[in-house]
């Protein structure tokens, strides 16, 4: 994992923790507006990946 690549995933992880965004691509999208949308999929996947994240509905949960 990149540096980059890496602190963005821990920003994402902690937001989703901290209950400040969704944790879907349009509230994390809305919450880190400088990430790309493939960088965005691949920490969601990769939190999916792990157990962080579940599929519910058009989101996460």
């Amino acid at each position: 994992m990149a540096p980059c690549h890496a602190q963005i995933y821990l920003d994402i992880k902690n937001a989703v923790l901290a209950k400040t965004v969704k944790p879907s691509q349009r509230g994390i999208n809305e919450s880190f507006r400088g990430v790309g949308r493939d960088l965005m999929n691949q920490v969601l996947e990769e939190l999916k990946g792990v157990g962080f994240l579940k599929p519910y509905r058009k989101g996460y949960a």
